[in-house]
């Protein structure tokens, strides 16, 4: 058993690539989940744009008489 008082100098090479491994296989997948709630997020910013742009210019409507002013 250990005492609590022994001499730990670091990581030993088993500890560092299990350290290494961890981050090499977490960071790609951290990466493509942000990656993809970018990509999902932007999909439907420019779906919202466009319903928005084909109501619109669908409702338009001219109702009455129009009127101008030439000089």
């Amino acid at each position: 058993m250990r005492n609590g008082k022994g001499n730990e100098e670091g990581f030993t090479g088993l500890e560092t690539a299990i350290v290494l491994i961890a981050f090499i296989v977490v960071a790609p997948v951290f990466s493509y989940v942000v990656l993809g709630a970018g990509f999902y997020t932007t999909q439907k910013a420019q779906e919202t744009v466009y319903r928005g742009v084909e109501q619109s210019t669908t409702n338009v409507q001219l109702v009455g008489n129009v009127y101008g002013l030439s000089s």
